[in-house]
């Protein structure tokens, strides 16, 4: 995991920790997606299993790989469309950059009220409130926080 933290550190932009562990998450997915997962062969198929559950968190782009990405500030498409492509072709993923730029006009309709609440760690309801100015102070500061790290959730009134 130490050479996918360095990728990260290397990786332009990703000076806030979370975002660095973010993306070292990622980067170590699409690792063990491609069979070089560091999981020790002998452990019941330890490898051949990594790999499917990497691949699988790839495919079925769930509610923890949407996070993960919004954390990284990546578009989950996005990411899922690159690091499949890679995975299947072993063709270098592009840069964050290159990602960023495919779905800048993407960007701002895949930000919902459940992917601020997750990444406040709050429910959408919480959120709504927030917006609606019914929440605590520290639960609406939380919540504009993560509209400020995201953007505003299209579905905002």
């Amino acid at each position: 995991m130490t050479n996918h933290i360095r990728a990260a550190d290397e990786t332009k932009g990703y000076e806030q920790p979370e975002k660095r562990l973010a993306m070292a998450i990622i980067i170590n997915a699409i690792s063990e997606a491609m069979g070089n997962g560091a999981v020790n062969e002998r452990t019941s198929g330890g490898r051949e299993k990594c790999r499917e559950s990497a691949l699988r968190w790839f495919v079925e782009a769930d509610a923890d790989f949407q996070a993960i990405c919004d954390w990284a500030d990546l578009d989950p498409n996005a990411v899922r469309s690159a690091a499949l492509a890679h995975i299947q072709t072993g063709v270098r993923m592009p840069r964050r950059q290159a990602i960023d730029s495919q779905s800048n006009s993407k960007r701002r309709k895949d930000i919902t009220i459940a992917r601020i609440a997750a990444h406040a760690g709050v429910s959408a309801t919480s959120v709504r409130n927030a917006l609606d100015g019914r929440a605590s102070h520290v639960m609406q500061a939380r919540v504009q926080s993560a509209i400020k790290t995201m953007g505003k959730p299209a579905n905002d009134r």
